[in-house]
């Protein structure tokens, strides 16, 4: 019992012990690397749960508008990521990573791996991935007359 309690009090960290949030504009730096041919075109922010933040927005990806979002989390995966054991090798799983912000990006970046100028269907079921996340996340997003943002899969044909 003592223990766990140990275990519980050493997982709770206060939020004034956190560094900063990054900073909406460093935020917005991260979907600049996810898609550097992403021009934002418009964006807003919200808080969430334990110091959270999402930034909703639309982008102009090689001229098509696309929805977007980032989000920052507090990651507290560094304590529990060394309990954690891979079945195959009886070791922890992985590096313990200390606690930190972690950032994360999804905009549909129109990919085409082949150069052809045109994007293949694994290529679209990508892009239809990215844009279901985002409207998941940013459910006040629409796209602007005349733009359709696909979020279904394509299949194979039979």
């Amino acid at each position: 019992m003592l223990l766990l309690l140990a275990l519980t009090i050493g997982l709770i960290q206060s939020t004034s012990e956190r560094p900063p949030r990054p900073t909406d504009e460093a935020l917005l730096d991260a979907l600049r690397a996810e898609s550097p041919a992403a021009e934002i075109i418009s964006h807003s922010g919200r808080d969430a749960r334990d110091g959270a933040r999402f930034i909703c927005g639309t982008a102009r990806v090689k001229g098509h508008v696309e929805p977007f979002h980032v989000l920052t989390i507090w990651d507290r995966s560094g304590p529990l990521a060394g309990v954690i054991i891979n079945r195959e090798t009886g070791r922890p799983a992985g590096p313990v990573e200390a606690e930190h912000w972690d950032v994360s990006a999804a905009i549909p970046d129109r990919p085409d791996a082949d150069g052809d100028g045109v994007q293949s269907r694994n290529e679209r079921n990508q892009d239809a991935i990215r844009r279901k996340l985002t409207l998941m996340v940013c459910s006040d997003l629409t796209p602007p007359d005349g733009a359709v943002w696909a979020t279904e899969f394509e299949h194979a044909a039979p």
